[in-house]
């Protein structure tokens, strides 16, 4: 595109390279319906299927006990799960206010017919840091039933510590959520250290992959409910969903073409490594960061530590909104102005009901960008 993009939290873009040649070239070559003939193509694909699974489950280091299942979207992988999971015996769910809309409205629908408790894990807005006593409290008052936990804001880019979350709940056997749309493939899970029960992750973020393919990685010993029925290509004269994993969660024709970009994506990621795309994303967060911070007229809000990727601020007594579009309209910077779809995020902060203009980098922004950036925040501040 022309201009300046970062809006990444909410796409990454570009993707590399090999990710649009190799859609286009196996589209055109190996185009078909997983699970639905019997070829040497389709056994091709199924091979594609099968390894970029396996490279999912490895960006989190997960197990046999784990199965990746794809989704179109991570929205619909929350509602999958959330949708899905037994309530009989949860009653506290404890979540962050980092949450996204995915979770948030999700569990308001889940309320309305489940006798659930909805808890907030207690939140330090002026150290940003989780109080840790406060929360092992609530534990002990409230023993947490399912933990939600937003990994890497969307709105703020700070980073939860889910792996301290684990060991001070890990004695309540709490079924655990973490949403890692924003952060697998930079930030590192470790499944074997850490049974979280459900990474969710959406491969056009941080997986640089395109559109369409989501899923969650799920520990095998918990079942669901599905949340979408209809063909899997396997026992179809079965009235009821098949038990065996993944088909039970994956009804309907698979989006082929974005598997073969996750595929490539991920061998992309591999190639590249999740450390070195993760120091380039904390090399740029950092210079984003000194960038708005040299401007009195900007109000910034933005974490004191774990912190990456994105940057939220405000020009003081002007609209969030209207300036992201002088942003737009007169500098051709791409970015976003709101709420973000996690509406909750702007108490933590105190950004207010319109929220804020976030900047959000990848791995394929330079230091032209936030450069071009910074000039326009320059001119702007001589002018307003």
């Amino acid at each position: 595109m022309d201009g300046v993009y970062l809006d990444n939290a909410a796409t990454t873009f570009p993707k590399p390279n090999e990710v649009y040649n190799y859609m286009v070239e196996m589209y055109k070559t190996l185009g078909i319906n997983v699970g639905r003939n019997k070829s040497n193509s389709s056994e091709n694909v199924d091979g594609i299927v099968t390894s970029t699974r396996c490279m999912i489950k490895e960006l989190a280091n997960a197990t046999y006990e784990y199965e990746t299942i794809f989704e179109p979207s991570s929205t619909i992988a929350l509602n999958q799960i959330l949708f899905g999971l037994d309530y009989s015996n949860i009653k506290n769910i404890y979540i962050t206010k980092f949450e996204h809309n995915a979770v948030l409205r999700t569990l308001h629908e889940v309320s309305k017919n489940k006798d659930v408790k909805i808890n907030f894990l207690e939140f330090n807005s002026d150290k940003w840091s989780y109080d840790i006593e406060k929360i092992k409290y609530d534990f002990s008052k409230d023993k947490p039933d399912l933990i939600i936990v937003n990994h890497v804001s969307n709105v703020f880019g700070y980073i939860t510590d889910i792996n301290e979350m684990y060991e001070i709940s890990k004695k309540y056997n709490p079924i655990y959520v973490i949403d890692a749309s924003q952060s697998l493939g930079v930030e590192e899970i470790d499944l074997t250290r850490f049974k979280f029960d459900f990474i969710v992750f959406a491969g056009h973020k941080t997986l640089y992959a395109p559109f369409g393919i989501a899923g969650f990685i799920m520990n095998k010993n918990i079942e669901l409910k599905p949340y979408i029925f209809g063909g899997t290509g396997t026992e179809s004269a079965n009235m009821d969903m098949p038990k065996g994993l993944p088909t039970r969660y994956e009804a309907g024709s698979m989006n082929i073409l974005s598997v073969f970009g996750l595929y490539k994506a991920l061998l992309w990621n591999q190639k590249i490594g999740r450390e070195n795309i993760r120091n380039r994303e904390v090399e740029l967060t950092e210079k984003l960061v000194q960038v708005i911070k040299k401007y009195d007229f900007i109000e910034s809000y933005i974490p004191c530590k774990n912190h990456i990727g994105i940057v939220s601020f405000k020009f003081r007594g002007y609209p969030v909104d209207s300036m992201a579009q002088v942003l737009s309209d007169e500098y051709n910077i791409a970015l976003r102005s709101g709420l973000h779809c996690a509406p909750l995020a702007h108490e933590i902060s105190n950004s207010g009901e319109e929220g804020t203009i976030r900047v959000s980098i990848g791995y394929f922004t330079t230091e032209e960008d936030i450069e071009k950036l910074d000039e326009a925040l320059s001119e702007l501040e001589c002018e307003i």
